[in-house]
């Protein structure tokens, strides 16, 4: 197999690619965090999504060319976020703001991106699923980016459950983990609520709400739209069936 061939069957998959890479990135993110080993695995598997979102927004010059240079940005966020870990002041958390303002824009943009395929795709198939599917997976890391982006400017803005809540060696309470706010994301997308977490700030407020209502307007208009294309699918094609010569049929 050749490279061109490789190359033709990986964008013919892309969208399905890509939904493996964030499935792996969402599932195994909370075992990833709990030592240093596990942040730059965390960070390995962060590049390996975005590279294979690069990928799936590839369509056109002009987007490719943007998600370069985001990507490029995510990655300079990366390094500077790891080099901001044994610093304490603003600095440290101007560090942390820099890396989730980046990493939300770049998933902003390639769900942006992924979504009008979708959409505007006359023909639905799997791969075009799997793209819907990665779009709904976005959705919920860009929140959680938003979240953890709240918390560091401005801490305390959730209450959390005291079993969520984790302690150094020497008894203190330590910053949240990002798996917190990931899962506290997608409970509010999919409107659950348990109430283990709670936004206090007027920012984490307003990106609860906002959360909670975009996830079932896009459920709703995903599932009209792939209803929609489907039966303009089989409509299409006993209009083609019925034009046919019997002798054919």
């Amino acid at each position: 197999m050749n490279w061109q061939t490789f190359k033709s069957m990986a964008y013919e998959r892309k969208f399905s690619l890509l939904l493996v890479c964030l499935v792996a990135f969402v599932a195994l993110q909370p075992v990833m965090l709990e030592s240093n080993v596990g942040e730059w695995t965390f960070d390995v598997i962060l590049l390996v999504v975005l590279s294979a979102t690069v990928l799936a927004t590839s369509r056109y010059r002009r987007q490719f060319i943007a998600a370069v240079i985001l990507v490029a940005a995510t990655v300079l966020s990366v390094i500077v976020r790891h080099f901001g870990a044994g610093l304490s002041g603003e600095l440290a958390t101007g560090m942390q703001a820099f890396f989730f303002v980046m990493n939300a824009a770049y998933l902003a943009f390639a769900a942006g991106v992924i979504l009008f395929d979708v959409l505007h795709d006359r023909q639905v198939d799997v791969d075009k699923i799997c793209g819907a599917i990665c779009v709904y997976l976005m959705l919920g890391t860009l929140w959680a980016m938003l979240y953890a982006l709240c918390e560091g400017i401005e801490p305390g803005s959730f209450a959390l459950d005291i079993s969520l809540i984790a302690a150094e060696e020497h008894g203190g309470p330590r910053p949240v983990d990002f798996s917190v706010f990931l899962y506290y994301s997608f409970v509010t997308l999919t409107t659950l609520g348990y109430g283990d977490v709670t936004p206090l700030s007027e920012a984490a407020r307003t990106f609860t709400w906002i959360e909670a209502v975009a996830g079932q307007f896009y459920l709703a208009v995903l599932v009209a739209r792939l209803v929609g294309l489907h039966l303009a699918g089989e409509g299409g094609a006993e209009r083609v069936e019925s034009r046919k010569p019997k002798a054919e049929r």
